[in-house]
Formats: structure tokens, sequence, C-alpha cells
């Protein structure tokens, strides 16, 4: 069965630390266990496929990380026939075997392999690593395998309202370019331009986007005076058309009450002094 194999697997010598496996206090396996496995007992490929550059500075510091101080995180694996496939963690997998290690920190899940796609996903965007694409893909992928943003921000611990402003931001092209060459300095500046457009990308008002990366431009204001910036045009553009309504509504009351008196003026002409202008009744 799947235990015995587990534990024949995780209970193999490693120069890294204890062998021993973490067991439920009845002798079963629980949802998810830490393990040490050998690096040649884990299949990679088929479920991660994020792009690593093992050339990259941030690639060696892991590396040089983890021959200082070992793998501070564990590699989530799934069971498959007589070894281990990987889900999620192949930047840590290669960094552990770039390091000369034998053996990998792992947390084993006993999920279906058909959730194992939705699990790497999630534990892709749980890290703080991803770039902001990266993310707005995974968030994609994940609202595509039918979970609801609500559901994508509480198990990726990121909450409903960033997840929503991620896709936003991802969906608006001149957000994309000022983030891209550098107009925008951070991810948390690309945010708060999202609060000028819908749920579908879409600036909620006319050049609103244009106006604010003209203010970015041309003030370098920090994360806190962009907010205020955005919130004072935001409160304007609800104000306009609130006055925009009472006008329209004014219009229409006047010309409900013409049309209700052409009749009478048409039987009585005599109503209307066309010096005033005014009805004398």
């Amino acid at each position: 069965t799947a235990v015995p194999q587990i534990t024949e697997l995780a209970s193999q010598s490693s120069e890294e630390g204890s062998n021993d496996v973490l067991q439920g206090t009845d002798g079963s396996m629980p949802h998810e266990v830490l393990y040490r496995i050998p690096l040649d007992q884990i299949v990679v490929g088929g479920i991660n496929t994020r792009v690593i550059n093992e050339e990259s500075r941030e690639f060696q510091e892991l590396v040089h990380s983890i021959q200082r101080d070992g793998q501070l995180e564990p590699i989530l694996v799934g069971i498959e026939d007589e070894h281990f496939r990987l889900i999620a963690g192949e930047r840590r997998y290669r960094a552990v075997k770039a390091a000369g290690l034998s053996s990998v920190l792992a947390r084993v899940t006993d999920a279906p392999p058909s959730d194992w796609p939705r699990l790497m996903l999630i534990e892709n965007l749980i890290r703080q690593d991803l770039s902001l694409w990266e993310e707005a893909a995974g968030y994609r992928a994940l609202l595509a395998a039918g979970l609801s943003i609500t559901e994508i921000g509480e198990q990726t611990a990121k909450g409903k309202t960033h997840v929503s402003l991620v896709l936003r931001i991802a969906r608006n092209p001149k957000i994309v370019a000022a983030y891209e060459d550098g107009t925008l300095s951070s991810k948390s500046m690309a945010k708060e331009l999202a609060a000028l457009t819908d749920a579908e990308g879409h600036e909620v008002a006319t050049g609103v986007l244009d106006k604010a990366l003209d203010f970015i431009v041309r003030q370098n204001p920090n994360v806190h005076q962009l907010r205020a910036w955005v919130r004072t045009t935001l409160s304007g553009l609800q104000e306009a058309p609130s006055r925009t309504r009472r006008t329209a509504r004014r219009g229409t009351l006047l010309k409900r009450e013409q049309l209700r008196l052409e009749p009478l003026l048409a039987k009585e002409p005599g109503l209307w002094r066309p010096k005033m202008g005014l009805l004398d009744i």
C-alpha cells in the first residue's frame, strides 16, 4: 500500500538530518507530513512548469543559503506508483541538488493527482517572489479551475481584494506598460492605479490613467501620496455624475410638464401671455 512505500522511501538515510517520518498518534499518515526524501526518488516535470534560470543571481543566492543554513522551506510532492511526483517547489528542489545534497525536505500530500495542478498553483502563489504577471497568470488558472476570487484569496492567504486588484492590473494595458517600463516602481504603485479601473480592467473615466501616470512622472509620489491622489480623483468622478443626474431630472420634469399642458393651451389659447412667457392660471 501507499504508506509502507512512503515510509520505506523516506526512511533511507541522508546526510541532512533525521530520517524519522512524522505520523499520527495511531500510526497513520497525516494529510501532509515532513519527510527527508532522496532526490532520485522524486520525478520532476509534468506539473510544475515554472521557468527557472539556474545562472541567475537569485538562484545562486538560494544555493548558497542552503549550503550555509540548510533547506528552510519544504517542497510539495505527491505519491505516484513507486516514486514521488514533484508538485511545487522545483526551484528549491534544483537548489538543493546544486548545493550538493542528496535528499530534500518535503511535504507529502495524499490529494488525488487531479488536484495536483491546483495545489501547485496555490503553493506557488503563496511564495513572495512571484512577478506581478506570474501571480496574475496563477489567479486566472485557478479561476479556470473553478475557484472563485474569494476562494483563491482564502487558499493563498492573499485576500479577495488583493486577488481582484492583481487581475485588474494585468487586464489594463496602460498599467502593464507603465509597470514594465519602470514608470511604476513597485507592485504597490500598480495596485493603487487598479482602483481607477473596473473589474474588467477598463478605465472608470476616459483619460484618468493618463492623468495618473502624468502625476507620477511629474511628482514622483510615494505610495501614500499616490493613494491620496487616486482617492481625490475618484471622489471628483463620483460627484460629477450626480450633478449631471440632477440636471437631467430637472429637464425631464420640465419636459413632462410641457407635454401635460400642451392640450390645455390648444383649447384655451388665451391662457398664454406672450409678453411674460408665463401661464396665467
